[in-house]
């Protein structure tokens, strides 16, 4: 059996149409049927993603929170640091700006704890602007004392 060239090529009646997987034959073009058996309907009143107490589908990270904790550890890091390099006076300085901006998304979160889903970041970004000042004005007051020891040895 040689075919001609331009000639359609015959195949069987089971390769013409794929069937389904169950068995039966595939619907003619056009026809809408699916394989598929489609999920059955929800209970009344149900939605996929209900929302939280507060009317909020999907809580969120506070971003003051999350800004707070890197000038809360910011300020620790140069605090720890200020006598090793002068810039980071500047990075002392973040430490009350954690204090605020720790407080402020702590308090956020507490007004509305649907939207929001991490309080415990903003208690370590205030914890951490707290510890990062007291270290500087530490360092700073040892800084004081033993400039003015050094003065007073040193004498006229």
């Amino acid at each position: 059996m040689t075919q001609q060239p331009g000639t359609p090529d015959e195949t069987p009646d089971s390769l013409a149409e794929p069937a389904s997987p169950s068995g039966e034959q595939a619907p003619a073009y056009g026809e809408a049927s699916s394989p598929y058996v489609s999920p059955p309907a929800a209970p009344a009143g149900y939605t996929p993603y209900a929302p939280t107490a507060q009317g909020h589908p999907f809580a969120q990270p506070h971003a003051g929170a999350i800004a707070a904790l890197v000038l809360g550890i910011v300020s620790v890091v140069s605090s720890l640091l200020i006598q090793v390099t002068c810039f980071s006076i500047v990075g002392s300085l973040t430490g009350p700006f954690a204090i605020a901006l720790g407080a402020r998304a702590r308090k956020e979160i507490e007004q509305d704890p649907g939207r929001y889903t991490n309080p415990g970041i903003a208690t370590a970004a205030f914890v951490t602007g707290l510890i990062g000042s007291a270290i500087a004005l530490a360092v700073v007051g040892v800084g004081i004392v033993l400039l003015g020891l050094f003065i007073s040895v040193a004498g006229p």
